[in-house]
């Protein structure tokens, strides 16, 4: 009998890096600007200084408990069964609900570079949760493997426009930072930096799951907001484009050409693309406690192509919104929890 490959860091962290890592960053910088100006990228620090507390929370649990499922298994393990029924039907409708909408979103993004696509959304998106699904039915590894080449394609390129644009950066645009705006900033900024927590559902799988699970949490919004930060910075410090709608794309147009500016339009649909194929992998890890795992596969695959073949979903944004919220409160209720109750183990 084989011993099933096991998830290294690089692929549980490359999950998080991708769900962090989504189309909010080609847009969000000039909702930022608008709010704070010059000391805009400042609003990243202040959501990570208060997002790093629920990591930390996230952290602790996956220390002491290693098996798939993420918040749905600390709620399991500190509050019993129900709650973590509770909270795991909570975590997979929010996994489905944002695999579908970011799905739905593609077509748009794709007709940029390839004119028609659009006309047909919702076979578009249908197809591309197929596809992910798909990659998932052959194992945890195939669907990390997708998830990894995206990560690499997404974000080669932002360190590229990190390295090469902050040598263009005109430093007399900034002053002393202020928090005027912040209040407004503040929560677009958090929303970008969730999505660590998808670390931690297929910990199960993972290789050495109570060292690299937390590391991958940690490490995966550590990185994101050094790369958001001087993300900021340059768009800020590049251009007045930072208010434009695609902030990303006439930053790069000024120190990359008309090329590199078409190679960030094309990257924000990759960006959803990768998002997409971390919710796939999630979504069939956590119904995978419940059920086979190409039986969740197949499940959790059917029910993203229903959503973007036959459903509206914009309203289902604010429902996910608040089944995150949840997730969140309760690991940070569960995290003091299970450190006392494993403080020997």
């Amino acid at each position: 009998m084989t011993t099933p490959t096991r998830l290294r860091l690089f692929s549980i962290a490359g999950l998080s890096v991708n769900t962090i890592v989504g189309s909010g960053i080609f847009v969000l910088p000039a909702e930022l600007a608008r709010a704070m100006g010059a000391s805009s990228p400042m609003a990243f620090v202040h959501a990570a200084g208060i997002i790093s507390i629920i990591a930390i929370a996230y952290a602790v649990c996956a220390k002491r408990v290693t098996g798939d499922g993420g918040a749905y298994a600390y709620a399991r393990e500190a509050f019993g069964r129900y709650a973590g029924y509770v909270m795991g039907f909570a975590v997979y409708a929010a996994i489905i609900t944002t695999w579908s909408t970011t799905c739905a979103a593609i077509p748009a993004q794709l007709d940029a570079l390839i004119p028609g696509v659009g006309s047909q959304p919702r076979i578009v998106a249908t197809a591309f949760v197929l596809l992910l699904g798909a990659a998932n039915y052959f194992g945890a590894r195939a669907g990390a493997w997708v998830s990894d080449v995206l990560v690499v394609i997404k974000i080669v390129p932002l360190l590229v426009f990190v390295f090469v644009g902050i040598k263009y950066v005109d430093w007399t645009r900034f002053e002393m930072p202020t928090n005027s705006g912040l209040g407004v900033a503040l929560l677009p900024a958090f929303y970008s930096l969730s999505g660590f927590e998808t670390a931690t559902i297929p910990a199960g799988s993972a290789e050495n799951p109570s060292k690299n699970v937390p590391l991958a949490v940690l490490g995966s919004l550590g990185g994101a907001t050094l790369l958001y930060v001087l993300i900021q910075i340059i768009v800020v410090g590049v251009t007045p484009g930072a208010m434009t709608d695609r902030p990303l794309v006439e930053a790069a147009r000024v120190f990359l050409g008309n090329t590199g500016a078409s190679i960030f339009a094309g990257l924000a649909t990759i960006s959803m693309v990768g998002l997409a194929a971390a919710m796939a992998l999630a979504g069939a890890r956590l119904l995978v406690v419940v059920m086979p795992e190409r039986k969740a596969v197949i499940v959790s695959t059917l029910l993203a192509a229903i959503g973007t073949a036959a459903v509206d979903l914009g309203p289902l944004i604010d429902y996910t919104t608040y089944l995150l919220f949840g997730q969140y409160g309760a690991v940070m209720i569960a995290a003091p929890i299970l450190a006392y109750r494993y403080r020997r183990r």
